[in-house]
């Protein structure tokens, strides 16, 4: 993704990968890691339609996902860490925007 010369279909894998996690985390009852997997589906889904898109909203998201896994995180919600949260959605709405809105 990086070099933008990605495989479509390694990134269909991935975008599927990472909505199997957001519905395991929504059965399994950890909404914190649903929220940051969806989050990031969305953004992988923007990257695929060529949406600006980076690597760094990439990685924020993949640290988020390993913080969520901690066990000190691992059974909270999205509201209880409204800084995280918050800063992921400023993030995949920054990438939704259209190219002449910023």
């Amino acid at each position: 993704m990086q070099a933008g010369g990605s495989d479509p279909a390694w990134a269909e894998g991935i975008v599927s990968h990472c909505g199997q996690l957001r519905d395991i985390g929504t059965t399994m009852g950890y909404t914190l890691l649903s929220f940051i997997a969806g989050n990031l589906c969305e953004i992988l889904e923007d990257a695929n339609t060529d949406a600006k898109s980076n690597i760094e909203t990439i990685i924020c998201h993949l640290d988020a996902l390993l913080l969520a896994r901690q066990p000190q995180y691992r059974d909270m919600r999205p509201e209880q860490l409204p800084e995280l949260t918050g800063g992921l959605r400023r993030v995949a709405e920054f990438i939704r925007l259209a190219p002449d809105e910023v």
